[in-house]
């Protein structure tokens, strides 16, 4: 059966909330700082930052990217 709906603009599906997070952790993977991150991000300090990219599974995923299951 042929799908008849609209195609969905992905662009479209992506939240402000996302988009925060993604940077974020896309940022600080890359090495920026995370004062830098914070300013960038509207975070009232850098502990708030933290508690955020750790809420996140980034040290998970830090970890995980060096097992040999994941390459």
């Amino acid at each position: 059966m042929m799908d008849t709906r609209p195609p969905v603009i992905k662009s479209q599906q992506v939240t402000t909330h996302t988009a925060r997070r993604s940077g974020a952790a896309n940022l600080h993977l890359q090495g920026a700082s995370l004062k830098t991150i914070a300013g960038l991000g509207g975070w009232k300090d850098v502990h708030s930052l933290q508690l955020y990219l750790r809420a996140s599974g980034l040290d998970s995923a830090r970890l995980a990217r060096n097992l040999d299951f994941f390459k």
